[in-house]
C-alpha cells in the first residue's frame, strides 16, 4: 500500500514540475478572449482582421470602481491570410487568441465580392471555433461594424443579439458556421446570410438587419429585402414565431401572429426533372385588423381571413422560388440536399453542375393556415 502511495506522489510531482509552465500559459489572464471577428480584404490582396476581445483587466476591483477602462478592446491586424493576421496579435499583445467564446464572424463586402472560400477555410479547420458562431455580411466594411460604439463602449453583445432576433422576426435570416461549412459540400456553394448595417439614432449607433445576402459559388450575388427574407425562412422551415401581414380584397390590412409553423419538403425525380412539393402548415392568432373592428369575426369571416393568408404565402413564396431558380440559379434554400438524401445517384451524376439540374426544377407550394384566436369580443352597449 505504501509503495502505491509513493508512486502516486511521484507521478503528481512529475506532472506539476513539467506541466506548471503549460498551466500558466493557459491561464485565462494570458488568453485573448475573442467576442467578434471582422474580415476585410484589402487592395494588396491581404486581409485586415478586426478583433473584439474582452478586456480582462476590467475584472480587477479597482478598475471596475473607477470605470477607467472599457470592457471590450479592439485589435486591428493585417496579414496575407486570416490565420496569419490573427496570430500576429500575439507579437504585440503577448496573449494567445481564444476562439471558443467568439459570437460572430462579420465579413466585409469587398471580401464577399471576391469570394469567401479562403476566409471560411480557417474557421472550418480550427477545432477551437464553435460551430454555432453566427456569420454575417457587413453592408460595407466589417471593421465599421465591430468598431462602432454606443455610449462610449464598443458594441459587443448587441451584434449577435440582433441576429438572434430571427427567432421572433421572420424578416431576419440566421446563419451559423456549421451550416455554412456544410454548404461547401455542394459544388455551387449557395447560401444566404444576414446583412449588418449601422444606423444612428439620438446620437447612438445601432446595428440593424434590413437585408439578406445571397451567395453563389461562395461569392456575393444579390440581396433579398425583408419580405423576401420572410418567404425564404418559410421555404427553409425556419419560422418559429413572428408575424406576417397581408391585404384582403377590401384593402383591409390584416396582421397575423405566428403560434406554430411546420414545413414539409419533398422531392421526386420525374423524367430527370426534380419536382418539389413544399407544404407550410401554420397556426396563427389574429393580431390586428385595420378598420376591421366593426365587423364580426364569425366562422365565415375567419375562413376568409385564412384563405387570404394562404393565398398570400403561396403567391409570395412561389415568386421567390422563381427568382432563385430561374436564370442564374442560387439554391439558398438548399433544396439540392433533398436530392442528395433521396436520390444519391442522381446527385452524383449532376454534382459538377447542380445549377443546371436545379434550373429545370418544378415547384408546388401548399399552405394551410388555421386561426387559433381572434382576441376579445367587442359588444356595443346602449
Amino acid at each position: 500500500m505504501n509503495k502505491i502511495i509513493v508512486a502516486v506522489v511521484v507521478i503528481f510531482a512529475i506532472l506539476f514540475s513539467f506541466g506548471g509552465s503549460e498551466i500558466y500559459k493557459n491561464d485565462i489572464s494570458n488568453r485573448l478572449i475573442i467576442q467578434g471577428i471582422g474580415i476585410d480584404k484589402e487592395d494588396d490582396g491581404g486581409y485586415t482582421v478586426t478583433l473584439q476581445a474582452i478586456n480582462t483587466s476590467t475584472y480587477s476591483a479597482s478598475v471596475q470602481e473607477s470605470g477607467s477602462e472599457e470592457t471590450v478592446k479592439i485589435y486591428k491586424v493585417h496579414g496575407d491570410t486570416v490565420y496569419t493576421a490573427i496570430k500576429s496579435v500575439v507579437s504585440f499583445e503577448g496573449k494567445i487568441p481564444l476562439y471558443s467564446q467568439n459570437r460572430v464572424i462579420v465579413i466585409g463586402k469587398a471580401t464577399a465580392l471576391g469570394g469567401i472560400e479562403g476566409v471560411i477555410d480557417f474557421f472550418a479547420r480550427d477545432a477551437h471555433n464553435g460551430p454555432s458562431v453566427y456569420v454575417a455580411l457587413a453592408e460595407n466594411r466589417a471593421d465599421e461594424i465591430l468598431e462602432a460604439k454606443n455610449s462610449g463602449e464598443v458594441i459587443a453583445d448587441s451584434i449577435d443579439d440582433t441576429i438572434e432576433a430571427a427567432q421572433y422576426n421572420t424578416g431576419i435570416f440566421k446563419l451559423e458556421l456549421y451550416e455554412l461549412v456544410n454548404r461547401y459540400r455542394d459544388s455551387e456553394a449557395c447560401f444566404a446570410m444576414p446583412v449588418l448595417s449601422l444606423e444612428e439614432a439620438e446620437g447612438q449607433k445601432i446595428v440593424q438587419i434590413k437585408e439578406t445576402a445571397l451567395f453563389c459559388n461562395a461569392k456575393l450575388k444579390s440581396t433579398l429585402n425583408g419580405d423576401e427574407t420572410s418567404m425564404l425562412n418559410f421555404l427553409c422551415g425556419r419560422v418559429y414565431n413572428g408575424e406576417f401581414s397581408y391585404k384582403t380584397d377590401e384593402n383591409e390590412k390584416v396582421a397575423m401572429s405566428i403560434v406554430n409553423c411546420n414545413v414539409y419538403r419533398t422531392v421526386k425525380i420525374l423524367d430527370g426533372t426534380p419536382h418539389y412539393t413544399v407544404k407550410i402548415k401554420l397556426s396563427t392568432d389574429v393580431a390586428e385588423i385595420y378598420n376591421g373592428i366593426e365587423k364580426s369575426l364569425d366562422r365565415q369571416r375567419l375562413e376568409e381571413l385564412s384563405q387570404y393568408a394562404e393565398n398570400y404565402l403561396k403567391t409570395e413564396s412561389e415568386k421567390l422560388l422563381s427568382k432563385l431558380y430561374e436564370g442564374e440559379v442560387c439554391d439558398a434554400p438548399g433544396y439540392s440536399r433533398l436530392i442528395f438524401q433521396k436520390y444519391p445517384s442522381v446527385y452524383r451524376d449532376n454534382e459538377e453542375n447542380l445549377n443546371a439540374l436545379m434550373a429545370k426544377s418544378r415547384y408546388s407550394v401548399e399552405v394551410e393556415v388555421k386561426i387559433r384566436r381572434v382576441g376579445h369580443e367587442f359588444v356595443k352597449t346602449l
